[in-house]
């Protein structure tokens, strides 16, 4: 039986870290602790004898994924597993959220740094590779559950991708699973290539294709997953690739994109996927190494290369246009907005590019730390701090 229970959140042995002097008020002991295997440090207050906690308050940290607009109401989930609502009515100044749903409150270390959008109103929030917990949200009804993936689901190999309302998690055992994202069950008869005992697959993250199939890689070997039957994930296609696979696949319709690399060069490689087989339909070689992606923006493939060069592909891999976009993290994979492809930094600069000749149209800075891809809405760039703190600033700035 796969179905989690609460009794399968026994925390793993970890150790949290005192931040501040420990001070005692009557019978009460006050500390302030960076939690052990939480990205957020809290002020707690415990009884001084049987040292029971009797409160605890969370301060700001990042959020698991970007904020979630709802009509009026923007929801946001923290990154232990917190969901808040907030209104967002036109007008009204800073507001403080509320309606908080308290998933730290079942298992305190908890940890999500990705969202994956499942419908309009549901997602789900995910931790690390390795982290066995997932968060099940429903904003629109203020809910969420927390569950804890069966084995070997439990220890991803690498990020997970959503084929309808199910989780596709590879697993370093090397089975690439189905995960009912509701429940947590594993969904039929997961997919295995041919693995020798106790050897782990290095999976890099897989590409939807559409038409319920996949494309997943690890080293050089490629696979096409069919996932229309919810009894198994079945092999259609396999391929021998030359090279390592070093990023996440991505897709265009039918064709799958990944970077490999072999000695001291890399390509960019395209796998077409149709009529239920893998076939090379071209390469482009790199003058450097890659440092970012590859993202699909529309129809187009982009690059980070590590002199700071955006490089932009068509479907074909011909090259259209490069541009320096100068130092820093990217916050999120660049996104696109009709004619503009939009690229936010950890610092909280932004670039806005002209997505047919890479000129840039604008650089701005959003006065803030950026995490999380920030979301565009009504005109206005709604996006999320390092502390939690969701800001809406005009696009057009």
């Amino acid at each position: 039986d796969s179905r989690p229970s609460l009794a399968a959140f026994k925390p793993a042995r970890s150790f949290s870290k005192f931040v501040g002097p420990i001070r005692k008020f009557g019978d009460s002991i006050v500390h302030i602790r960076k939690r052990a295997g939480s990205a957020l440090t809290s002020v707690s207050a415990v009884d001084a004898e049987s040292l029971k906690q009797i409160w605890r308050t969370d301060l700001g940290g990042p959020l698991a994924g970007p904020p979630m607009v709802l009509g009026n109401q923007i929801a946001a989930v923290s990154s232990q597993g917190d969901l808040f609502s907030i209104a967002a009515e036109a007008g009204s100044e800073d507001r403080v959220a509320g309606n908080e749903v308290k998933s730290s409150n079942i298992l305190e270390n908890l940890l999500f740094d990705e969202t994956i959008t499942l419908s309009d109103s549901t997602s789900v929030c995910l931790g690390p590779p390795g982290r066995p917990e997932i968060l099940y949200v429903d904003a629109a009804n203020g809910s969420s559950k927390l569950i804890r993936l069966p084995s070997p689901a439990d220890d991803a190999a690498c990020r997970t991708i959503a084929i309808g309302d199910d989780l596709i998690v590879p697993s370093k055992q090397g089975q690439v699973l189905r995960i009912n994202a509701k429940t947590g069950r594993i969904v039929g008869t997961p997919f295995l290539p041919a693995v020798n005992p106790g050897e782990t697959v290095d999976w890099r993250q897989p590409a939807d294709i559409g038409n319920g199939q996949f494309v997943i890689g690890a080293s050089e070997n490629l696979y096409l997953i069919d996932a229309t039957n919810k009894r198994s994930l079945t092999k259609s296609a396999e391929l021998a690739v030359e090279g390592s696979l070093k990023m996440p696949l991505v897709a265009v319709g039918t064709t799958a994109y990944g970077i490999y690399s072999n000695a001291d060069k890399e390509q960019l490689v395209a796998i077409d996927a149709s009529n239920n087989g893998l076939v090379v339909a071209g390469s482009v070689d790199f003058s450097g190494l890659s440092s970012g992606g590859p993202w699909v923006v529309g129809k187009r493939v982009l690059v980070r290369m590590d002199n700071n060069q955006l490089v932009c592909f068509d479907s074909q891999l011909s090259q259209k246009w490069s541009v320096d976009v100068g130092t820093g993290t990217l916050a999120s994979k660049p996104l696109a907005e009709n004619s503009t492809i939009r690229l936010y930094f950890n610092d909280g600069k932004a670039l806005t590019i002209n997505a047919e000749n890479g000129n840039i149209d604008s650089e701005f800075n959003l006065g803030q730390p950026i995490v999380h891809p920030p979301v565009l809405v009504n005109g206005k760039v709604v996006f999320s701090g390092l502390d939690g703190t969701i800001h809406s600033v005009p696009a057009s700035q």
